[in-house]
């Protein structure tokens, strides 16, 4: 039988580049641990504030944006969807 699953999707602006990543199965709170920890930038961490917005009129999906610790510029949305397993 086949069950859903939530999948996490995100998209990051980061030093002019766009890094896109999921993570299925998980909460989004351990998706954001799972992308801070992955350095998908290959440049250091690109770090995701768990205090992330939702965005008014949209359920699953999430935007913030800010400063890293290096005083660089990020952009980050998320996505939730679901999908069959």
């Amino acid at each position: 039988m086949r069950g859903k699953q939530k999948l996490w999707t995100f998209i990051v602006g980061f030093e002019g580049g766009t890094y896109i990543s999921q993570y299925p199965d998980m909460s989004l709170l351990e998706a954001i641990k799972s992308f801070n920890s992955s350095d998908p930038s290959g440049q250091g961490a690109v770090p995701i504030d768990p205090e992330l917005v939702a965005t008014t009129g949209l359920e699953g999906v999430f935007y913030c944006s800010g400063l890293t610790d290096r005083d660089e510029y990020i952009a980050a949305n998320i996505v939730a969807t679901e999908i069959y397993s």
